[in-house]
């Protein structure tokens, strides 16, 4: 709750938080101290009340019970926020069951040396579900990213005329398009004669490229 109340006044991502590996440690550091705080307890009432049998285990996990009851809804809370606020910045954070639909209708039509034409964020998505090789993914794994980039970024806002989009799919060799129109891009695949639309979802459209 305490990093919830930080991150949010930083502007930083709560979820990042709490999904790093570091929580792991953190959690089994946390059941530790617990473990030790219930020892203590029960030390405490056994010199105040006389006790004879052991209660450590039930002050421990007494102590376990709270602990969830206050972490497990602050972290469903985040979840929440975090998936109100970057679904409708990131697309592939959280992708809806359409969307999976049209890419797996790419996986049962293509082959996997097919290259695959779409957004940076497409390209994040569309490997893990066809299998297919994108034009354009993370910036980690794909060559010359600052270019191809930069380039999808003008084919999809519509500022290439017919001619340099053909050129540009020409040269990209790609066989299928899978385009966000009109969720996050704002060319109208309609318009380009050489796209034979397969599968047409609210979210993504998937179309086969002929050159």
């Amino acid at each position: 709750m305490i990093l919830s109340g930080i991150t949010k006044d930083s502007g930083l991502s709560t979820l990042r938080f709490f999904q790093t590996p570091v929580h792991i440690f953190l959690s089994i550091g946390t059941a530790y101290l617990l473990w030790i705080l219930a020892k203590i307890l029960a030390q405490s009432i056994h010199r105040i009340s006389n006790f004879k049998f052991q209660i450590s285990n039930l002050i421990y996990c007494l102590l376990v019970a709270t602990t969830l009851l206050i972490t497990l809804p602050a972290y469903s809370i985040s979840l929440e926020s975090q998936r109100q606020e970057w679904s409708t910045l990131y697309w592939n954070i959280y992708i809806d069951r359409e969307s999976l639909k049209t890419l797996e209708k790419l996986k049962d039509i293509s082959d996997v040396d097919d290259v695959v034409m779409g957004n940076d964020l497409v390209g994040q998505v569309v490997p893990t579900v066809s299998g297919n090789i994108v034009y354009v993914g993370h910036m980690v794994s794909t060559i010359n990213f600052t270019q191809k980039f930069a380039l999808t970024r003008s084919f999809f806002s519509g500022k290439m005329s017919l001619s340099e989009a053909r050129q540009f799919l020409l040269d990209s060799h790609a066989k299928y398009l899978v385009t966000m129109y009109p969720e996050g891009e704002k060319v109208n695949p309609q318009t380009l004669p050489y796209l034979t639309p397969i599968d047409i979802g609210p979210t993504l459209q998937l179309y086969s490229i002929s050159l």
